[in-house]
């Protein structure tokens, strides 16, 4: 299912990345908007082409943009931060709205936080 505006299926589809810095080994990603289950496909795959592209030790997640994060989309951190842990990487999420960081420590992903 591609992620959709307003609700309407015959909308644009957007992207819940808005921006991406990158600086020697670490690589900071923005995301604004809503995500759900119905954009965490593509944040996925946006996030894995993201980390693939070259060796990065750190990566940082800005969230400081985003309104609204459900289980689907902590799954998707947990399942990335696992792969970057393999590779000796690590995953970190800034800027959590309060209630996106108690979901987070619900879900047991309290430990991607970081206070950075």
């Amino acid at each position: 299912m591609r992620p959709f505006v307003s609700g309407s299926p015959d909308s644009e589809p957007v992207t819940p990345v808005t921006g991406l810095t990158a600086g020697g080994d670490e690589l900071t990603i923005r995301l604004a908007g809503e995500l759900d289950g119905s954009t965490a496909p593509s944040l996925r795959a946006q996030l894995e082409n993201m980390i693939a592209v070259g060796p990065v030790q750190r990566v940082l997640v800005d969230l400081s943009g985003v309104d609204f994060c459900d289980s689907a989309t902590v799954r998707v951190f947990v399942v990335l931060a696992a792969a970057l842990a393999g590779r000796g990487a690590e995953l970190r999420l800034h800027g959590a709205r309060p209630h996106i960081a108690w979901l987070l420590r619900r879900l047991g992903a309290a430990h991607l936080l970081s206070e950075r």
